[in-house]
Parts: C-alpha cells; sequence; structure tokens
C-alpha cells in the first residue's frame, strides 16, 4: 500500500494517516477471519479479480451506426434538403425519444453516423406525416449499418398552382412524358420533377428539357454524371440542341420497354416563376418525342428566419444561427458513466466511485456545422471514500471552445487545449458537501440530495471529417475523471486517448497494463478497466460491491465480446441482484 501512495498527489497528510489507519484495520479484520461488513455474494465465477477480456473488447454499449439513406417523395423521385427526424420508438406512441433532425444533402442523400445503444435493433424515421421502421444492420459488437430509403411527404405539400392533379403527363412517340412538381427550396433556388417512361423497343438516349433565355442550372452541373433508376447520364447545361436546354446524354443503355428515368434540376426560382412553359424532347434511336407543358408556379416558402431550412424541419425557425438538434442517447434521456476511482491500483470493481448520468444536445446550422453543445448531467453517488474528484470532456480536434461557457452552477471552464472542458474539479463541491464519505453509495449513510444542471458550450467548426471512424469523436465524446482533481492524473474509458496534460510516467505503474503499441489504455493485465460509459441510465452497486455480483449478466457479456445481454444493464427481470443494488430512499 506504500507504493500506492507514491502515485497518489495527496497534499494533506491527515488525510493519508486516516487512509493507513482504515487499511490496518481492514487487514487486520482479514487476517482474524472475522465479520466482513462488506461481504458480498461473489463467487469465483463472477469475481472480477478472476474475470479475463479480450484485449480487442473495449466495454462498449453502443454501436456507431452509419445511415445511408436515400430521400424519396411519394412518386419515387428524390427528395434533395428533405427534413427528417430518427426516433428510438414509434413517435406516434412515445413522442419523447427523438434522437436526432437532418436533413438529406442536396443529392437526396443522407450520410451520417450516430452512436446507439448496442441492443437497439430497429428505429423510426419520421418525415412530414410519414413514420416507417428500418432495421439496423450489426455488422459486428460495436459497428452497424442502416441503408433504406425513406419517403418525404412535407407537411405544407401543395401541387404546384396550374396542375390540376398530383402530376400532369402527355404522350408522344412512345414516350410518356411526366410533369411532377416544382418546389421551392427556401434558398432562391426551385427544384423542377420530370419522368420520362420509354415504351420503344430502342433504348432511350437523350433527354432535353427547355431552360428560360440565359439560366444555368444549379444543379446537376454541366459535365456531371447524373444517376436515376439505375440509369446513368452525362449532362449539358445548357445545351443549344435541339433547343436551349439542360440534356441529358445516355451513357451506356438508357431505359425501353416501358422503363423510365426521373430527371431533375434547379433553376433560380425567380427564373422559376416567371416561367409560363416548358418544353421536353425524349430520344431513342430515330423515334423522338416532344411535348409542352404549360406552368403557372406561385413560389411558396414557409422559412421565418431564413437560414434555407423551412419551419417544418427546423428546431430553431426563428434563429439563422441555429436549425438541428442530435441527442445522445436520446431527447431527454440519459446515460451513464461508472468510474473507479483508484487508477493506476485496482479498486474494489463497484464501480461507483463517481456515477453521473449524461444528457447531450448538439446543437448545428442549416449548413451542419457546431454551433454549441448543451450537456445535461445529473450528478448522482460518488463512492470515492477520501478522494475528491473532477470530471471532465475532451471534444473532437475539428471542434473548438468558442466564447463564455454558460454553466447553471458556475464550475465549468475551457482547458488550454480549446478542445477540452472541465466541468468540475471536486464532486463534493457539486454535492454541496465537506468531509471524506461516501455519497449515495452506502445505505446506512444518510441520502444526499442529487444535482441535476446544463452546461452549454459554444463550438466553431474548425473542419468536416468525411467520416466518423471511432467513437470518442461522437457524444458523450472522451470523458475523463481527474483522481483528487489533479488535472494529470487523468482516468479514461478503456483505450481511449489522454489530453497532452495527462502524466504518462503513472501508464504501466501499479496494475496499469497500458500497451501503447498495441493501442491497449487504462487496462489491467486482465483487460479489464476502471471506468464504464452505459448507453442508457442504469442503476449502480452498493458499496464495495463489484459490479458482476450486482449485475447478473455481466459476466455473460464480457466473456462474449459484448455478444450476449448487449442490455445487461438495464432493470428488467433477473437482470440485477436486488439486494446489492443501491436503492434511493423515498
Amino acid at each position: 500500500m506504500l507504493y500506492f501512495i507514491d502515485f497518489m498527489h495527496h497534499k494533506q497528510e491527515v488525510l493519508m494517516k486516516k487512509y493507513l489507519i482504515l487499511v490496518f484495520f481492514a487487514l487486520l479484520i482479514l487476517s482474524l477471519g472475522g465479520c466482513n461488513l462488506f461481504k458480498s455474494d461473489t463467487t469465483d465465477t463472477d469475481n472480477m479479480d478472476d474475470l479475463v477480456a479480450s484485449p480487442d473488447f473495449q466495454f462498449n454499449t453502443t454501436r456507431m451506426v452509419d445511415f445511408q439513406l436515400a430521400a424519396i417523395d411519394q412518386y419515387g423521385f428524390p427528395m434533395p434538403l428533405a427534413g427528417f427526424e430518427i426516433w428510438k420508438d414509434d413517435p406516434d406512441a412515445k413522442g419523447t425519444m427523438k434522437i436526432i433532425s437532418s436533413r438529406a444533402d442536396e443529392n437526396a442523400m443522407v450520410n451520417q453516423t450516430l452512436v446507439l445503444p448496442s441492443y437497439y435493433k430497429e428505429l423510426f424515421i419520421k418525415s412530414g406525416d410519414i413514420i416507417q421502421k428500418v432495421w439496423i444492420n450489426a455488422e459486428n459488437e460495436t459497428e452497424g449499418s442502416i441503408i433504406d430509403t425513406f419517403v418525404c411527404i412535407p407537411p405544407t405539400y401543395e401541387t404546384p398552382k396550374g396542375l390540376k392533379c398530383d402530376y400532369v403527363a402527355q404522350n408522344d412517340n412512345g414516350f410518356r412524358f411526366y410533369f411532377y412538381d416544382m418546389e421551392d427550396n427556401c434558398n432562391g433556388t426551385t427544384t423542377v420533377k420530370f419522368k420520362v417512361r420509354n415504351y420503344n423497343n430502342r433504348a432511350l438516349s437523350r433527354v432535353a428539357i427547355s431552360l428560360p433565355a440565359g439560366v444555368v442550372p444549379s444543379q446537376p452541373l454541366d459535365g456531371a454524371t447524373y444517376r436515376s433508376h439505375g440509369y446513368r447520364y452525362t449532362i449539358e447545361s445548357p445545351a443549344n440542341n435541339p433547343y436551349y436546354s439542360i440534356k441529358y446524354e445516355t451513357i451506356g443503355e438508357g431505359p425501353k420497354n416501358g422503363n423510365y428515368s426521373y430527371f431533375i434540376y434547379k433553376i433560380p426560382t425567380s427564373d422559376a416563376a416567371a416561367m409560363t412553359e416548358i418544353t421536353i424532347q425524349a430520344k431513342a434511336a430515330n423515334k423522338i418525342g416532344e411535348v409542352t407543358f404549360d406552368v403557372d408556379y406561385t413560389p411558396t416558402c414557409n422559412d421565418s428566419d431564413g437560414d434555407g431550412v423551412t419551419d417544418d424541419w427546423d428546431d430553431y425557425p426563428d434563429d439563422s444561427d441555429r436549425a438541428f438538434n442530435q441527442y445522445t442517447p436520446a431527447e431527454g434521456q440519459y446515460g451513464t458513466f461508472m468510474w473507479e476511482d483508484l487508477w493506476p491500483i485496482k479498486g474494489d470493481y463497484d464501480m461507483n466511485d463517481l456515477v453521473l448520468d449524461y444528457n447531450v444536445i448538439e446543437v448545428y446550422n442549416a449548413d451542419w456545422e457546431i454551433v454549441e453543445v448543451i450537456n445535461n448531467f445529473y450528478l448522482r453517488a460518488a463512492g470515492a471514500g477520501f478522494l475528491s474528484n473532477g470530471f471532465a470532456i475532451q471534444y473532437p480536434d475539428f471542434w473548438e471552445v468558442d466564447g463564455p461557457i454558460v454553466d447553471d452552477i458556475g464550475l465549468a471552464y475551457a482547458d488550454t487545449d480549446e478542445q477540452t472542458v472541465i466541468f468540475f474539479n471536486n464532486h463534493r463541491q457539486v454535492f454541496g458537501v465537506t468531509g471524506g464519505d461516501w455519497i449515495n453509495t452506502y445505505p446506512p449513510y444518510p441520502f444526499i440530495p442529487t444535482v441535476t444542471w446544463s452546461v452549454t458550450v459554444p463550438m466553431k467548426q474548425l473542419w468536416k471529417e468525411d467520416k466518423v471512424v471511432v467513437p470518442w469523436y461522437q457524444a458523450p465524446f472522451n470523458p475523463f475523471l481527474t483522481q483528487n482533481g489533479v488535472r494529470s492524473h487523468e482516468i479514461h474509458l478503456p483505450d481511449y486517448p489522454y489530453t497532452t496534460l495527462m502524466n504518462t510516467a503513472l501508464f504501466d505503474t501499479g496494475d496499469d497494463a497500458t500497451d501503447p503499441g498495441e493501442g491497449i489504455y487504462f487496462r489491467t493485465e486482465n483487460y479489464l478497466p476502471w471506468a464504464v460509459l452505459l448507453a442508457e441510465s442504469s442503476d449502480y452497486a452498493i458499496e464495495r460491491t463489484q459490479i458482476s455480483d450486482a449485475f447478473n449478466y455481466f459476466v455473460d457479456w464480457v466473456v462474449s465480446d459484448g455478444g450476449d445481454y448487449e442490455d445487461w444493464y438495464l432493470d428488467l427481470p433477473g437482470y440485477q441482484n436486488e439486494d446489492l443494488i443501491y436503492q434511493v430512499p423515498e
């Protein structure tokens, strides 16, 4: 134990002496075979000292899920900039479990990564009045994907003025031409949508659609490759053959024998509103069809703050600097951090030295650039004994703290690297207590009221990552405990990175078996951690009860590398040993 004391940064001689006295009496009781006040029902099978984890298992209760979605309208047309929400449950049934608000890009595609509880098998996408279920493809214990389409019918959808039904269509020379829609994008552009069905037995070779004089579409661009319904086209924009137009030249073989493609382009809204007619021509071998549609288009845009996101999709319809919220784990829902605080010495594995719930709201603007991070915390327990620990989060290096932090309790501040925020240096200060007692982990002790508060951190986007490949780039990012408030004594989640202020001399000392060459950090020789991140709020063990005794399927989860009992931490029938779970007094 004297070896342990060398690693602690105590400045108070009295506290060290008290601790040594406690250790002495604990050893004396054990040596006499006396009654252990904290004796648990730990078995050899579930004893944490005997548990060996895989070096590849990172104790993740979350899965990084890549969303690859295509937005379409009720006719099957791509829907650029279509708004949508992702919900944990059916929004009509639950109503308060939204995970994210967002929208498709200019190509009607969604490519985003979310960190979700590993046990999730399905989610719900809501776009306008349409709700649909999608299933998560679990590629392994930590990664998954959703590849699907979703239908978007805006809540304020109206058929463009002048069209007598949902679409108008005309036939000519073996072609059927459909004029579907002109949609105001609320950003100075209007999207025009056509479909051409070719009934000829020769493949479609080109389509040309007339443009107002001098107008050049902003999308698709000249020379681009345009894809629709399995076919590809090269764009000529503008073209002067057969008339001033945007032209789609088929690459390879185009549709024939009743097959079709969609043709979509964007032009300035002012020019779209001035049009009175549109001519469209299609060619297949020597067959040419051409029709003209009358146009009477009145732009309508419901965008109160003028940020280009319609009010229907905007989480902040009156704030042009903000548009979308991303919630972790979900709107109004919390996850839980649990720590052992004696690193690099093993603790008692009750994982209750700091029990802190989190809810993170990332706020983005219309260009999907970070504006601020709202951190909602719920400090529940601290079985830290004589230590007074701090808590911090390191944010991604492509963000930077950008302005004053707004903190309900006035303890948070930005660290020197501008990516790390210290939320408190002493958990007892947050609880409003002094002394060295356990807080809300030992039932005979008085219950200390828990503390909830919010911290808003303004952020600036430095650059954008094409693809997020590590979990600490996603909420709740890279949380860590500072032992006894000593900034350089960081305790991170297993294999998560340390900051530049970390005292790296502590690695591979005591019970720590950090191996940078293998990417192993903050683990024992049996690859066990000092901290766990739970994707949803969880109960916790009473003092000196190993987490493996309090949660009946924790060991099964570990030895299966996370494949079994992915929801081991939930309060489900048979999942917990209720006598070993801390019960909040009524």
